[in-house]
């Protein structure tokens, strides 16, 4: 490789580092990577760690928007007098069981290990192929990859869909109700990920 010792592109070198910096201070960045088993061989320990911990975290959220995913941690109140429950004894009883019962499972930490033991797949395959491929053999992993890998963790994407806005929401649709254009746009933008 050539080097170029001059200000534009020394310039250039130090803006590659600074976006580097600033996606590997990105979780959902770093959990991306980890998911992806094309490049999470490039992960350094203490990021692997830090992924794990991202993705103990997701599977917490997403219990707590879908309980059905996973059963959830059951808490003993015994010494707790409350008629009523409401949000925060709910987040509380919540945060109560996943301290005493750890938020991994043993058996989901041997899933995790047995995932990084995994051969990395040919960079040229598509991630999204890679995931329905593994789906029975890691399911609530493909379950979590879809949900981390649809995150966009650069600004990119999200501007490029609000460029397409003015294809979609023009003076002829003036009057689109808003459920239709977030339909609209759920289509192009699975369609603009699909491409790439």
């Amino acid at each position: 490789m050539t080097s170029y010792d001059s200000f534009i592109s020394n310039s250039i070198v130090e803006a590659i580092q600074r976006r580097e910096t600033t996606l590997f201070n990105c979780d959902s960045f770093k959990l991306a990577i980890f998911l992806d088993g094309r490049v999470n061989v490039l992960l350094d320990e203490n990021t692997l760690r830090e992924a794990e911990n991202h993705l103990i975290l997701l599977s917490s959220e997403l219990h707590n928007i879908d309980p059905v995913i996973r059963e959830g941690p059951t808490v003993s109140t015994n010494n707790i007098e409350c008629n009523e429950v409401d949000d925060l004894e709910l987040e509380l009883r919540t945060a109560a069981a996943e301290r005493s019962s750890g938020l991994v499972s043993s058996q989901d930490q041997a899933v995790l290990d047995n995932f990084m033991q995994f051969p990395r797949e040919d960079k040229s395959k598509n991630i999204m192929d890679i995931w329905t491929r593994l789906k029975k053999m890691y399911p609530l992993m493909y379950e979590w990859a879809l949900v981390a890998l649809a995150l966009p963790t650069t600004q990119v994407t999200v501007e490029r869909l609000f460029s397409s806005l003015k294809f979609i929401l023009n003076d002829q649709r003036n009057r689109m109700s808003p459920s239709l254009l977030e339909d609209i746009m759920v289509v192009r933008s699975n369609y603009l990920f699909d491409k790439s």
